[in-house]
């Protein structure tokens, strides 16, 4: 005949519940710290396209400004393809900056960071001074 010792039973059983415990707890904290990285992931994306647009904005108006300023200087100039330095910002990325005339009107396109494969690309239209 075949006895079992209850004390020894009890205490695998025990350790069994456990061990199963330990691993539901530890699924549980890795799919938590996986959603914690794709969030912090998402975010530095945002972040950076909001930067890439603020970017891309200043490079509009300087380039309105540009246009305002080079039409004072030479009354034939009706435009250029401007590429600002920008190392001082981001030694990676660069800028375009496409300056025309429009009928009466400057159109400054500028495309920031030029050299990604979606760059932020802004638009500013404003009056020529006659």
């Amino acid at each position: 005949m075949i006895r079992f010792d209850r004390r020894k039973t009890g205490s695998s059983l025990r350790h069994g519940v456990v061990t199963v415990m330990v691993l539901v707890v530890l699924i549980l904290l890795g799919g938590l710290l996986t959603q914690l990285v794709r969030r912090t992931v998402t975010e530095h994306r945002q972040s950076r396209r909001e930067l890439h647009q603020r970017q891309a904005i200043l490079l509009a108006d300087a380039g309105v400004l540009r246009a305002e300023t080079k039409r004072l200087q030479d009354p034939a100039y009706s435009g250029e393809v401007w590429t600002p330095d920008m190392t001082s910002v981001n030694s990676r990325n660069t800028a375009e900056v496409n300056i025309s005339r429009d009928g009466d009107q400057w159109l400054v396109v500028a495309s920031y960071p030029h050299n990604m494969e979606f760059p932020v690309r802004v638009t500013r239209k404003k009056g020529t001074a006659q």
